[in-house]
């Protein structure tokens, strides 16, 4: 007859044995925090259209995107009256990865490294600052082009 303590010793040796291999089959960027990302992306001004590359995906900001932690992207803004703009999204190493040291060891940093896992895309919040063309046919100050402003210091008359 099986004594109930050596199969609770054999069930949890068992469950232990499980969650090790399960542990290094995925390492633990994976299981933490996935190989996408949602990124937040504005312009100032907002309403400005992105294009996010190499993905081909288009945004008008402000906007939430997932994207995949494992590439760079680079975002090309265009607003009529404003000189387009690109930024770039980079992937860094995620503080999470390094979890891979103490539990997923060498599969784990090579599974999180392949998949995408073992990144972050920074900045996010990404924001671009859009400067306006003075080429355009439309300024966005309400000035036509070519006309000069008059600093309210030079109108006022003197006594």
């Amino acid at each position: 007859m099986t004594n109930p303590s050596e199969t609770r010793s054999v069930s949890l040796l068992a469950a232990m044995a499980v969650l090790l291999i399960a542990s290094g089959i995925s390492g633990c960027a994976t299981v933490l925090h996935g190989t996408t990302q949602t990124v937040s992306i504005t312009s100032q001004p907002p309403g400005a259209e992105g294009l996010i590359e190499p993905a081909g995906i288009r945004v008008v900001t402000p906007a939430k995107v997932e994207l995949r932690r494992k590439q760079n992207y680079t975002v090309h803004f265009e607003l009529s009256g404003y000189k387009p703009q690109n930024v770039y999204l980079c992937r860094v190493s995620s503080p999470v990865a390094y979890g891979n040291l103490l539990i997923g060891g060498l599969v784990g940093i090579a599974m999180d490294t392949d998949n995408g896992a073992a990144w972050e895309l920074t900045p996010d919040p990404l924001e671009a600052t859009l400067e306006p063309d003075p080429q355009q046919s439309s300024d966005v100050s309400g000035h036509a082009p070519g006309d000069a402003e008059i600093p309210a210091s030079d109108t006022e008359t003197t006594r």
